[in-house]
């Protein structure tokens, strides 16, 4: 997966919700489960890079792995 760059956006879990098709409980448990891209924490704020995700979906959505 690419690194976060200055053209990289950093969406909410209602924004990654829509461009899912799901709920936003489904992102949080997806995201729990460690079956999406690792979200970043900003303090209270949740938030998933944009290119991360949309990597993530272009590749069928696959579990990722840790190395």
């Amino acid at each position: 997966m690419s690194k976060s760059g200055p053209t990289s956006k950093l969406l909410s879990v209602t924004k990654v919700a829509e461009r899912l098709g799901c709920s936003e409980r489904t992102v949080y448990r997806l995201a729990g489960d460690g079956k999406m891209p690792r979200p970043v924490k900003l303090g209270v704020l949740t938030r998933w890079d944009s290119e991360n995700l949309d990597e993530w979906v272009q590749a069928g959505c696959p579990t990722p792995t840790t190395a």
